[in-house]
């Protein structure tokens, strides 16, 4: 089959956005929880027994914590490429859902795909930990791939025809695998893959209620894989564990919400507003006077499902100012966003005109100052660790076993540089310094002294 002209551009972003990613993560360090599952997992093939003993007592996320620990085991460009490619498959996902149907697909493309890219990197909290960490990117960046790979399955169901016609002969293993994917999908994160319950149920109504048709084997068996996935996350006896470390942990579950309800509010406001303001009001003036369909639906599904996977963290024990638990709750209104601005730029009476340039206009300026100082703190933070770096190999090479580098004396600006001054302290006996020891394979660590010259 040739290949169309939509696919080839498409296919040029991509590459060059995956070799901007690869040369992102090539510039940043491995940091704090890398070291420590780098230690605490003994070897690729002891991965499940580390993780089944962290699921007893940590943490519920065993999906994404096997995909972790076997990229600690591995030498780092493996995951600067693996990290690349999820956030190039993010971008094609958030593309793909917001031209709704398949045919408006090349319907303005390096728009849609810019804004995409720029409000990633405007808007998405903690940048730095959720796409360039191997830790943190592995949890949320990796963990949100798998759950819109999974909503791809309903959307492109139920509102582009395309797999249900396809897989009508093999519907026994259609039913199979999209219950595991839904497994996947709900063994991810907490709050995530609560809001990604919700949106595809979402879709289920819409196949019912606006499309008319009837509810499939495929569409309940993933809906049940999902909630099992769910339920063997948030069941993990590890959480209890986890939890008790949590101030929040104590307090009622009425007091719970009514504690996390202003902080929420106020991290959005302080954070988010803009896209969560321009997306709301993309849905209003989408049915404002206009017929409803199943297509309009999807925005606001995904608006809904984006508000209720952050609100969700009101009943959780941990943290609930802006932290990269909002991320996936951001990525959903992100969507819903998109979807109701490619309405407008397809709609060419002069006022909606007006409404995208001014749009476009903030949101190319806003980004191109912050692209700039970010991508130059990023490369200052890179020169600092590299002369920690070398000074580890230069110092192995000469056979010393313990080792001395400078401190990080580097002063950053911006929020896109990935940071840890505390692995490396000036005790040797730190453990997070141990940590960092085991991984070049030294006796000890430490940064030089203060007051040496």
């Amino acid at each position: 089959m040739a290949i169309t002209k939509t696919k080839r551009k498409m296919g040029i972003i991509l590459v060059f956005i995956f070799i901007f990613m690869f040369i992102m993560n090539s510039m940043s360090p491995l940091v704090y929880d890398d070291y420590h599952y780098f230690v605490k997992t003994s070897s690729i093939k002891t991965i499940f027994a580390d993780e089944f003993h962290q699921y007893m007592n940590w943490t519920g996320r065993s999906l994404v914590h096997l995909i972790f620990r076997f990229f600690t085991k591995l030498p780092k460009p493996f995951f600067n490429a693996y990290n690349s490619l999820m956030f190039t498959v993010l971008v094609y996902q958030s593309v793909y859902l917001a031209s709704v149907k398949k045919e408006k697909m090349k319907n303005n493309l390096f728009i849609k795909t810019g804004v995409v890219f720029a409000l990633f990197w405007l808007f998405i909290p903690c940048y730095h930990e959720v796409f360039l960490w191997m830790a943190g990117s592995i949890n949320y960046l990796t963990a949100i791939v798998i759950m819109l790979s999974f909503i791809l399955v309903y959307h492109k169901a139920i509102i582009n025809n395309q797999i249900a016609k396809r897989l009508k002969r093999t519907n026994c293993w259609k039913i199979i695998g999209v219950f595991f994917l839904g497994i996947a999908a709900g063994w991810c994160n907490e709050n995530t893959s609560a809001g990604t319950l919700l949106i595809v149920i979402g879709y289920v109504l819409i196949n019912v209620a606006l499309k008319k048709r009837r509810i499939e084997g495929w569409m309940i068996s993933g809906v049940l894989g999902n909630l099992i996935g769910f339920m063997f996350m948030i069941l993990a006896p590890g959480n209890a564990v986890r939890s008790a470390h949590f101030a929040r942990n104590d307090m009622s579950l009425v007091w719970k919400i009514l504690d996390a309800l202003p902080a929420i509010s106020n991290s959005l406001r302080d954070n988010a507003l803009f896209p969560i303001t321009i997306a709301f009001s993309l849905i209003l003036y989408s049915f404002w006077g206009r017929e409803v369909t199943a297509e309009k639906f999807i925005k606001v599904l995904f608006f809904v499902g984006g508000l209720a996977t952050i609100g969700v963290l009101a009943v959780s024990p941990a943290a609930i100012g802006w932290s990269r638990s909002y991320f996936g709750g951001i990525v959903f209104i992100f969507i819903s966003l998109i979807i109701g601005f490619s309405e407008v730029l397809e709609d060419k009476e002069v006022n909606n005109r007006l409404i995208s340039s001014i749009f476009l206009g903030y949101l190319l300026l806003s980004f191109s100052f912050s692209f700039i100082s970010g991508v130059i703190d990023i490369y200052k933070n890179y020169n600092a660790y590299d002369r920690q770096y070398q000074a580890i190999k230069e110092q192995k090479k000469a056979g010393e076993r313990d080792i001395v580098v400078p401190t990080l004396n580097n002063t950053l600006r911006t929020q896109y540089p990935l940071k840890s001054a505390d692995d490396i302290t000036n005790d040797p006996n730190n453990q997070r310094n141990k940590n960092v020891a085991a991984y070049w394979g030294v006796r000890s660590i430490r940064t030089e002294d203060k007051d040496a010259k």
